[in-house]
């Protein structure tokens, strides 16, 4: 048995023994992403950028690395890098046109576990969180959320 995901949308059972693959859809995200981009752009009268994934997680889930993102899927690996492609740009374009060059970008995710939470990225990894206290606290200058006011 390897740790390495070797499950694809086309295996029947999924090996979850071998590979956690998530395909279940994130409930009323893109609602979310569309309510919360209307508010920001009536209180700033700024024009946001909005990328969206509209394909299932069956077929892509863009937020994993590609192999397990696309599951073997040409097709998959073409929306993967067109998505990451107008997530640069949009990135590229605030910092090239806006008068300090830097913006805020939210990548929202619902859930279906049942806890009933909000969970944020800070621009931390997953490997970075579980370091030690004295870790944590010398990455706190290089977190997304404590430099936002000083942008």
């Amino acid at each position: 048995q390897t740790s390495t995901c070797d499950w694809s949308k086309t295996c029947s059972p999924q090996d979850s023994s071998n590979c956690r693959a998530v395909t279940a859809n994130d409930e009323n995200t893109q609602d979310m992403a569309r309510r919360a981009n209307d508010a920001f752009e009536s209180f700033t009268s700024e024009r946001c950028h909005l990328v969206i994934n509209r394909l299932g997680r069956i077929k892509l889930d863009p937020n994993r690395e590609v192999l397990q993102a696309v599951q073997y899927d040409p097709i998959a690996n073409i929306t993967y890098n067109e998505f990451h492609d107008f997530a640069t740009q949009a990135r590229q374009n605030i910092e090239n046109n806006h008068p300090c060059g830097a913006g805020l970008l939210i990548d929202f995710h619902g859930h279906i576990h049942p806890e009933a939470r909000i969970e944020f990225g800070y621009k931390i990894s997953a490997t970075q969180l579980r370091g030690s206290d004295a870790d944590l606290d010398s990455l706190a200058y290089t977190s997304s959320i404590k430099n936002m006011p000083s942008h």
